[in-house]
């Protein structure tokens, strides 16, 4: 049986890792198009529709991240902690 997507969107980088929080926000790590490291923040509060609120330049190699209310985690060539407020 084939699984039918409820929403995309575009993002601006290639994403290796995800997490999700419960305030409807996701941050996707991964690398642009420049092949620099990069984590996209995602408002998933349409489901339809997700939207790319923020991109920032983030640590080398990055390719783990957590999240927790408005605190993230990435990890890659050392760790970074982020406030997401």
């Amino acid at each position: 049986e084939d699984l039918a997507p409820v929403g995309s969107t575009d993002l601006p980088l290639d994403g290796a890792a995800l997490a999700i929080n419960n305030n409807k926000v996701a941050l996707v790590v991964g690398r642009n198009k420049e092949g620099k490291d990069c984590a996209a923040l995602i408002g998933l509060g349409n489901a339809v529709r997700p939207k790319v609120l923020e991109c920032f330049a983030t640590i080398d190699a990055a390719s783990a991240v957590t999240m927790q209310d408005q605190t993230a985690i990435i990890v890659g060539r050392g760790l970074e902690i982020i406030s997401l407020s």
